[in-house]
């Protein structure tokens, strides 16, 4: 067998440095979270995996920057914050039904449309 023989029976994956440099350019803070992300997504593989990832990292900027928008005009607990501001993202710029919501109607209405507001902009600013 001479080598490059060897060499097309290796495995290779076209997208493997794109997939890298594509990590690589994220802020450390989004890359952190997006590998341990993807250490929960070990059943996709190759294009199927980057377009996860990619999925994710939209989610993650998006948390982020709503999360910053509230915190910076709002002073909410972060546990509450989080959950809220994941919840909004993952019902389409609405923050779901339940007792987060419950006690921001209660306490601090403002906030619920602070979160949903800064929701559009930042998805229209992604479109």
């Amino acid at each position: 067998m001479d080598d490059t023989e060897s060499q097309s029976e290796k495995p290779t994956w076209s997208g493997f440095q794109e997939l890298a440099d594509f990590i690589e350019s994220l802020p450390r803070s989004v890359r952190e979270r997006l590998l341990k992300f993807a250490k929960q997504k070990q059943e996709e593989t190759g294009d199927d995996l980057l377009l996860v990832l990619r999925q994710e990292v939209r989610t993650l900027q998006l948390y982020d920057a709503i999360y910053a928008d509230v915190d910076a005009a709002h002073d909410l607990p972060n546990p509450i914050l989080s959950r809220t501001v994941r919840g909004c993202i993952d019902h389409a710029g609405r923050v779901p039904d339940g007792s987060d919501r419950d006690t921001l109607l209660r306490d601090c209405p403002q906030i619920l449309e602070a979160i949903e507001s800064a929701y559009q902009k930042h998805v229209l600013e992604h479109l």
